[in-house]
């Protein structure tokens, strides 16, 4: 699997791009658009649960800290996400 991702290209996806610049105003901070790493910050849109249908915006860290030496894990196995301690609990409360 890929370790990066584009934000968007500057011919695409106008709505991406407002949601960047809004991102970049409300968190004083300036969001790459291309090459995006694991570490990187990266807006992240989610639904908090008391309120299913109203959704927000915020920035993350990408990827999780391994627990077990360097480096950092970027992608889950949806067969045993449930199974693994790393992932389980924001699987089942805190997905974006």
């Amino acid at each position: 699997m890929c370790g990066r991702y584009l934000l968007y290209s500057e011919k695409e996806d106008h709505e991406v791009k407002r949601i960047v610049a809004a991102v970049n105003q409300r968190f004083d901070e300036q969001i790459k658009r291309c090459d995006i790493l694991p570490s990187d910050l990266a807006p992240v849109i989610f639904r908090h649960r008391r309120d299913i249908s109203q959704n927000s915006l915020t920035l993350m860290n990408w990827g999780y800290h391994n627990p077990l030496k360097k480096g950092l894990i970027i992608n889950a196995r949806s067969e045993t996400i449930l199974e693994k301690t790393l992932f389980h609990e924001d699987f089942k409360k805190r997905r974006c």
